[in-house]
Order: structure tokens, then C-alpha cells, then sequence
């Protein structure tokens, strides 16, 4: 499976979890759509032409072409037209989503960590990360201590480019811009 199809997943799952939490709160919810109203077929237009301006500008961001999605989606009067509007504003959602952590977090892999200093790879296979906790320093710089899988020692598990720290996202560790 890819990584991006991977991202897409945890993305996926946490969406679920999601959902769950709002259906145990508020119950399952059966509202009216309040869709094709005027005014969002005049926003989506305009909407529209700023997404094309900023794309032919090279100006191009995930607001505009959400923007647009959701206000084709609040135009829409047929039930199945407005499904297919509402899965393209997810399917934009859930890219920016998964833009925003390629941009902001860097799993822990042996590629881009130190053991104790040394380079992760020869050991990497010996090291229990999920069972890892953070360290914090004074400093606000942290890493990982990772107990040894065959002994009863502990590796200091730490990213190799400066202003990362250690962050358990979803049962996966990260390195997160501090």
C-alpha cells in the first residue's frame, strides 16, 4: 500500500472516530440540507472565479478549492447530485489534511533518527517504538526512550534535523515541528 493511501487511512479512521464521538453526544442526526438557496449559486460562481484566478496566478490554496467545492455542494438541490458534491468536498478535506501533515510531521523511521547518537539503521530492527515514551529536556528539545527488544536497556531515540520533538499520533510516532 502506498504511503499516501496509508495517510489517507489513519486520516479515515480518525474521521470515523470522529463521527462516533459526535453520534454518542448528539445521537444520529436527520436534518433538512438547507441547499439551493440563491445566494450560494451567486457564491459559488464568484467562488469559482477565484479558484481559476488563483490557480492561473500560481496563487492556488486548499481554502479556495474547498471553497468552491462547498459551495457547489450548497447549490445543489438533487439528493444524488448533492452526495456526489459532498464526497468531492471530503475527498478535498481529507487531501488537505493529509497536505498539511506531509507538511508538518515526519513519522520515525530509521532514515531520519539517531540511536544514542549513531546512525538507526543497524539497530533499528532490535528497537520496540511503540512502546517508547518522551523525554522532554529543559531545553524543550525531547526524544524517544526506547527500550532495548533483547535486553533490559534503553536507546534515546532522536531526530536528525533540529526542532522536531517526539509526538504519538494515532499509535504512530512522529517527529512534529516544535
Amino acid at each position: 500500500m502506498s504511503e499516501q493511501r496509508i495517510a489517507r487511512a489513519a486520516i479515515l479512521t480518525r474521521i470515523e472516530a470522529e463521527c462516533k464521538r459526535q453520534e454518542a453526544k448528539w445521537g444520529i442526526q436527520n436534518h433538512p440540507d438547507g441547499t439551493n438557496a440563491e445566494e450560494w449559486r451567486i457564491a459559488c460562481r464568484r467562488a469559482k472565479r477565484h479558484c481559476d484566478k488563483a490557480a492561473e496566478e500560481k496563487k492556488l490554496t486548499w481554502k479556495h478549492i474547498l471553497e468552491e467545492e462547498v459551495c457547489e455542494a450548497f447549490a445543489e438541490v438533487a439528493p444524488a447530485a448533492l452526495i456526489e458534491e459532498l464526497i468531492q468536498c471530503a475527498a478535498v478535506i481529507v487531501s488537505w489534511i493529509a497536505a498539511i501533515e506531509r507538511r508538518y510531521k515526519v513519522p520515525v523511521t530509521p532514515e531520519n533518527s539517531t540511536i544514542d547518537g549513531e546512525d538507526a539503521h543497524e539497530e533499528w530492527a532490535q528497537v520496540n517504538v511503540p512502546a517508547a515514551t518522551v523525554v522532554t529536556r529543559e531545553d524543550g528539545s525531547a526524544y524517544l526512550r526506547v527500550p532495548h527488544r533483547t535486553d533490559d536497556t534503553y536507546h534515546r531515540l532522536r531526530c536528525k534535523e533540529a526542532g522536531y520533538v517526539p509526538k504519538l499520533i494515532d499509535g504512530i510516532w512522529h517527529w512534529v515541528k516544535a
